[in-house]
């Protein structure tokens, strides 16, 4: 097999592979979030800092621009799970 060949194949399977890797990113993530705050109990300073990311970063993206291009979940997403912590909590 050529070499250009071999780097297209591969191309193409890191390309389909993405939204995968991804998505197994953003699950590790999402658990690190929680993990922080359960450990500090600040879920208000946690959403403040996630919100915070909007400076350089959509807030809010849609479901398959957050499965295709990012590899951590919005700002909004880890806001919100941070107050269904608190919410939770507060039971």
């Amino acid at each position: 097999m050529t070499r250009p060949r071999l780097a297209a194949l591969l191309s193409i399977y890191l390309f389909l592979a993405t939204p995968v890797i991804n998505n197994v990113i953003r699950q590790g993530q999402l658990e690190a979030d929680l993990f922080a705050v359960k450990s500090t109990g600040q879920p208000n300073g946690f959403a403040r800092v996630a919100r915070r990311t909007s400076d350089y970063r959509k807030i809010e993206a849609s479901a398959l621009e957050e499965m295709l291009l990012h590899d951590h979940s919005s700002g909004r997403t880890r806001v919100s799970n941070a107050m269904r912590w608190k919410a939770e909590k507060q039971k």
